[in-house]
Order: structure tokens, then sequence, then C-alpha cells
């Protein structure tokens, strides 16, 4: 398993690394009528993506590397040498693994496989078809009913969220459509990168050499010791936001390999979630509420837009609860099929650390939702008041009986991330009461840590980002 995203975030990294690659920009691809599929569904979902491709000079980078399949190919090969010889983190004797089965199994899919349009990332689709194998095995093994298996595929948007591109079963449609699932082809890479550079935050050491037990400082004053230390901590982070919102290309370090397994399976955890998610949708048959427009670049003057669906903030956190259900069996059958002892042990001691990575990927959403807003309206955005919190948090743990009807209803957008954090968290912080080791819950530590300096590091970084934005974009207009 942390072979198999070794693999994946290193490929990642290859193809949106677009040096010596500017020159091979084919504008002429974005005029193009060219379809590779029949199926109506994946034929509409085709436009969505060469549109949200070729709206900036970015995204036809990445359209132009996602379209040499010699160059993809290339990648490949070198990424399973790299992996070949990087030391196994999980192993003390620090020898190389060769890559799994899984792995060869991924490169051979990602270089001879089938994807469902011409624009679609192969790399990125086969990694989303493993996550919802694992988790409809999660499904069955729940019980939980399905009545119509997903379609999914991924394009660039700005939003850390996935939408559903809405079905069009009218009468009057000569090819009617079904809904499709589109995830924002960064959402791994950021999910990658933003644990990564917070790593380095915390100081973490064994308890004693008789036991499984570590000690995790991610103390403010910790935290702090260990950003002074190290100014590239902050700037990396940065960095990261600002390639997740598409105004800063592919700029970051490599992470030592003694952190590969608690971030590996850290980011796996955060993936897996993002598509339990939506399985949480058509598990529990969720209609769409209602159609908005979703804008396809950071841009402010940019207009092109796609329609997608929304659903009620109630359904929203309906599909959060039954996505952390998911993620918890997938964790427990990851673990009960594990035949290298070593690696069981290692998967078993990061099981609740991992389940905190669904608060890390809400703090990251309300970190970009910040940063969105400083985008647009170019000043920092106000801080929601402690009552209003209180109020909403009250109707969304049913401890208030009012006139609920606009919080059922409430339609248009997500819930706001602090929301989904906050009800996510009273869950996992349970479930690790009354199911987590001692030695589990040394570990999870890692994960608590992740999210609290990821709030440390953007309350140290928030305050520049208006001048930072505005820096970036007053250049792009020089060049």
């Amino acid at each position: 398993m942390i072979r198999l995203f070794l693999t994946i975030i290193s490929l990642m990294f290859f193809c949106f690394d677009s040096k010596g690659q500017n020159n091979r920009i084919k504008i002429s691809q974005c005029v193009s009528d060219t379809t590779c599929t029949s199926d109506p569904t994946y034929k509409y979902f085709e436009k969505e993506q060469l549109a949200a491709y070729c709206i900036s000079e970015e995204g036809q980078k990445q359209l132009t590397l996602l379209l040499d399949k010699s160059y993809r190919n290339k990648v490949l090969d070198q990424i399973k040498i790299i992996i070949d010889s990087r030391p196994n983190s999980i192993n003390n004797n620090g020898k190389s693994q060769k890559t799994s089965r899984e792995v060869d199994v991924l490169i051979d899919a990602a270089q001879n496989g089938n994807v469902p349009t011409c624009y679609q990332d192969p790399l990125m689709y086969f990694m989303i078809y493993n996550y919802v194998s694992k988790i409809e095995n999660a499904r069955k093994k729940l019980k939980l009913p399905l009545k119509i298996p997903p379609k999914f595929g991924s394009l660039p948007t700005p939003e850390i969220n996935a939408y559903t591109y809405p079905a069009d079963n009218s009468k009057d449609r000569v090819e009617p459509r079904n809904s499709i699932i589109g995830f924002n082809t960064l959402l791994f890479m950021f999910a990658y990168q933003m644990p990564k550079v917070i790593l380095p935050t915390l100081n973490v050491s064994k308890s004693d050499c008789t036991s499984n037990m570590i000690v995790v400082d991610y103390s403010m004053e910790e935290a702090l010791r260990q950003i002074q230390g190290n100014p590239n901590i902050k700037i990396n982070f940065a960095m990261a936001i600002l390639e997740f919102m598409g105004l800063s290309e592919h700029i970051t370090e490599s992470l030592d390999a003694k952190f590969d397994a608690d971030l590996m399976g850290f980011t796996t955890s955060i993936e897996l979630f993002a598509v339990a998610h939506e399985y949480g949708h058509l598990i529990m048959k969720h209609e769409l509420s209602g159609i908005k427009r979703l804008k396809l670049s950071t841009n402010t003057k940019d207009t092109i837009s796609s329609l997608v669906g929304t659903r009620s903030w109630q359904q929203e956190l309906e599909a959060d609860k039954i996505g952390i259900e998911l993620l918890v069996q997938v964790l427990k059958n990851d673990i009960a099929t594990t035949k290298d002892t070593l690696l069981r042990q290692a998967l078993e001691l990061r099981s609740i650390s991992n389940l905190y990575s669904i608060l890390f990927y809400f703090k990251c959403m309300e970190i970009i939702e910040d940063a969105n807003f400083i985008n647009d309206k170019g000043v920092l955005p106000k801080e929601i008041l402690t009552k209003e919190k209180e109020y909403l948090l009250s109707f969304a743990q049913g401890k208030f009986r009012g006139d609920d009807k606009n919080f059922k209803n409430s339609g248009g957008s997500h819930p706001p991330a602090w929301l989904r954090y906050e009800l996510a968290k009273t869950i996992i912080e349970k479930f690790e009461a009354k199911n987590a080791s001692k030695e589990a819950k040394s570990y999870s530590a890692i994960g608590k840590g992740l999210v609290e300096n990821a709030n440390l590091l953007w309350k140290l970084c928030m305050p520049v980002f208006p001048e930072l934005i505005a820096t970036i974009k007053e250049h792009s207009k020089i060049d």
C-alpha cells in the first residue's frame, strides 16, 4: 500500500513538472471536436474536461503532458527504478523493497489501460478505480445498499470538493445521460503535499526500546521552534496552497524516506475518504437539490463555468458519516488481508492516526475556502462569530428542534468546512476511545499534530496572502 502511493505521488510530480515542456503546448487541441467515447455520459463530461484544461496556460501545459503517451510511459519506467531503490521505512534494516504486484498492475494500467475519455488522466482514473474497489468491498462487508455503481472522472477545478455533473434524461434528448462524479485532478497531489510540508513541525520519538509506543510533541512551542529553525516550512506550506489554486507551478522539496510510512498511509486515507463520501450519497440515495455554476478557474476575470449538482447540507453531512464508516472498514480490511507481519503491525499502529486524516482534509478545505475568498475579494475573510457556530452546530447535532427547515434544505454549496470538521471530530474521538490500543493512541498523535499545525501555519501565513496573491497577479500581467 505504501509503495503504491509513493509511486503515485512521484509520478504526479513528474507529470506536473513542466520544465522544458512549454514549447510543446498544442493550442489546437483546445478547439478539437475529437471524442473517445460513445457513452453519452462520458461524451458530455469529456467536453467539460477539455474546457477546464484549456481555460488557463497552466491547464494547457498539463493537457499537453497528459496527451503525450511516450513521455508518460518514460516517466513511469523511471519512477519504478526510483521506487525500487528507495529504502523501505517499515523495515528497520533500511533495505530497498521491490515494487509490489499492486504497483506493477497500476503502472501497466496507466500505460496500457483504457480510460473513458480523451482527456482523462489515466493514473488518476486507475487510482480512483482502486479506491472504489476497496470502498465497494467495505460497503459489502457493512451490508450497505447500492443500486447504481458510480461513474467517475477528473478535471481541474479551483475547489477541493468533488461535484456531481447531473444526469439529463429529458424526453427531448437524443442521448440521455447519467450523472458522473468529477474529482479535482490536483486533489490527490494536494492531499500529499499538505501533510508532507507539515510533518517536519512534529517531534516524534520512541517511548522506549521495548514497545511500539511513541511520543509526539506537536505543541505550539515545539512547532514554532521547528518553523523558526526551518524557514522553508512556511514557504512550502504557502506554495502548496498556491499550487492547488493554480497560481503557482509545482515547487517542492523531497521528504526523508523515514516519513514514508506515516505520510503515505495518511495521504491514502484522505483520498479514500473523498471517494467514500461520494459513495455515501449513492448509498443514501440522495437526489440533487439544485444546480449551480462552478467556475473552472481561480482567475476572477474568467467566466467559463460548468453546471454541477448541489445537495442540502443535511445530505452532505450524512454522506460524511457514511464516508467515515466506509473508511474505518477499509482500514480494517487492509489489516485483515495483509500477510506481511511488519506491514500488518504498521497498519494497526497507524489506523487511528489515519482516521484523523479526515479532520486534516476538512482543515485543508477550510484553508482553501479562505484562500479562494482572498483571491476573489483581495481581503481577509471575516471570522465566524462563536454564537453563529454554536447555532449551526446545534442543528447539525440535533440538539435544537426549532425551525430547521433552512438548514435541512440549504443548497447551492457544501456545508462550511469547520462544521464538517466538528461533527467528524466527535465521531472519530468516540471511535478512538472505544477501539484504539495504547500503541495506536500514541500514534494517533501524529494525525492530531498534523491537524493542529496546519491550523497554526495558516494563522501565520494568512495575513500576508492578500499581498502575496496581488503580487502574483501583477507579475503575471507583466509576463
